[in-house]
């Protein structure tokens, strides 16, 4: 090989990788050219929870947590209290309505003042609210964490908030962790359990660091363009106040696929509602149950029928056939969202102005409900 042979092969190594640190830089500036699944991947890399581990419960987040987080969505003091729950300190001597759920509950985004169960607090002041939410818990979750802290509070009505487009998976990854931990903490098994179950090929490290750069992303979603009739593109919702809704194409799924009765995930749900039931009755309380719709099920435009009951029509017959008392922010969510978005652009979690629609709900729905207290 030549001398100025070998000196433009190593001008040209040179040049394509200057392009392509080039480029990197360029998409990582420029975040909204990329795919909305490269989007809510890369925003879901900003979310780190401190937590601590719990033998019954999993995990619960890291107590007297005093923590700004920022990112392209927001930007919110994460605050907990002596339990690392997400409450200002003291708690009342008793509550009257206890709020069991996951990070939806948690404030993610919009912090413990502006979070849907101290809006209902302060628009109901002749009562006191504990709010017990802790990020991915689902049926089994939040009973169990009722069952641990409530000692004490006996409120008058437990509100479990459903959010069914992952709770209910979460619930699968605890009860998997249950009969086998691995050694691992329930935190790390659950955020390490796709990975673990479709495992893919093994990729070397430069492999595994391409496949996360925004250059790969990239040019993969236009592979998938070309192949298919719509575009990784349309996968958002411009509102008329000009904010954008990203969606998350990995919870299409639940949307669209038509489940039969016998599923193990509800009838998981299920028993675990019946136990939550159980002790709260023992405790002189009532449960409601709050359904929270997801983005994905409010305004993806090209959903179409599953062909079949899906997964919430499921839950809706369940509840009143069983006749449980139940809050559904599905529609209230669709009808006061046209205009301006409840959600975040690509975070899952509601937005203030979401969070505000919730408590409004709530505060009408309960103020109709004279025997409860």
């Amino acid at each position: 090989m030549s001398r100025r042979y070998a000196l433009g092969i190593g001008c040209l190594g040179l040049f394509l990788l200057l392009g392509t640190i080039a480029g990197e830089a360029v998409l990582r500036a420029r975040p909204e050219w990329m795919p909305p699944r490269w989007q809510i991947r890369m925003h879901e890399r900003t979310r780190k929870h401190r937590t601590v581990p719990h033998a019954e419960i999993g995990f619960l987040l890291q107590p007297h947590q005093h923590q700004q987080t920022r990112n392209r969505d927001y930007d919110y003091l994460k605050e907990t209290d002596a339990h690392g729950f997400p409450n200002r300190e003291p708690w009342p001597q008793q509550a009257d309505i206890v709020f069991l759920g996951d990070s939806l509950l948690t404030g993610e985004g919009v912090g413990i003042d502006q979070q849907f169960s101290t809006l209902i607090d302060r628009q109901l002041p002749q009562l006191d609210v504990i709010n017990f939410g802790v990020p991915g818990a689902g049926p089994e979750r939040q009973y169990r964490v009722y069952r641990q802290f409530d000692i004490g509070h006996h409120p008058h009505v437990v509100v479990a908030c459903w959010y069914l487009v992952s709770d209910f998976d979460n619930d699968t990854h605890f009860d998997a962790w249950l009969k086998h931990d691995g050694g691992m903490t329930f935190n790390r098994f659950r955020l390490t359990y796709a990975r673990r179950t479709a495992p893919r090929p093994p990729a070397s490290r430069l492999m595994r660091l391409w496949r996360g750069s925004a250059l790969y992303g990239y040019g993969r979603a236009w592979l998938q363009h070309i192949d298919s009739e719509s575009s990784p593109w349309q996968a958002r919702r411009l509102f008329d106040d000009g904010t954008e809704m990203i969606f998350d194409e990995r919870k299409m799924p639940f949307v669209t696929t038509a489940l039969k009765a016998d599923d193990p995930r509800l009838q998981r749900a299920i028993a675990s509602l019946e136990r939550l039931q159980a002790l709260a009755a023992h405790r002189q309380a009532t449960v409601v149950v709050m359904l929270l719709p997801s983005k994905e099920e409010l305004y993806h435009g090209r959903l179409t029928g599953a062909g079949g009951p899906t997964m919430l029509t499921h839950v809706r017959q369940y509840l009143r056939s069983a006749r449980v008392p139940t809050i559904d922010l599905y529609e209230s969510l669709r009808r006061r969202g046209r205009a301006q978005a409840p959600f975040f652009p690509r975070d899952s979690h509601l937005n203030h102005y979401g969070n505000r629609i919730v408590a409004e709900h709530f505060v009408a729905w309960w103020r109709t409900q004279d025997g409860l207290m």
